[in-house]
């Protein structure tokens, strides 16, 4: 069936479709293979992240540091992310008037996503 099995286009040829009728598969199994791909196409997909409530916060400012991120380059080019600026960590938590909810567990939760984002970071 084609070049790429039809996995990647949306219309089927006459002559794929004929392949698939000789195999057996009916004209509404064709039909609605052929919706199923155009709505995987224009449909984005969906994405739900639950954070428990007690770690919103954290989880909040931790999207707000994309940028406070430090690295290295080495002379081929190459990047090693360090970890955050905690500097530069600090200062968001006051200029936004952060006040953990949970302060004693805080600081942890934000290094085991800092420790979490330096192994994606660092794995390409």
């Amino acid at each position: 069936m084609g070049d790429d099995g039809g996995v990647n286009k949306l219309e089927l040829s006459p002559s794929d479709e004929q392949e698939l009728r000789e195999m057996g598969v009916s004209a509404e199994q064709i039909r609605a293979d052929r919706q199923a791909r155009k709505k995987a196409l224009t449909s984005p997909p969906k994405v739900v992240v639950q954070i428990a409530p007690h770690l919103a916060q954290v989880v909040g400012l931790f999207s707000r540091l994309s940028t406070h991120w430090r690295a290295v380059v080495g002379p081929a080019g190459d990047v090693l992310w360090l970890g955050f600026d905690w500097t530069a960590v600090n200062s968001t938590i006051e200029r936004l008037g952060i006040k953990p909810t949970h302060p004693e567990r805080f600081d942890e939760w934000l290094q085991v996503m800092e420790a979490e984002g330096l192994k994606v970071k660092n794995a390409g």
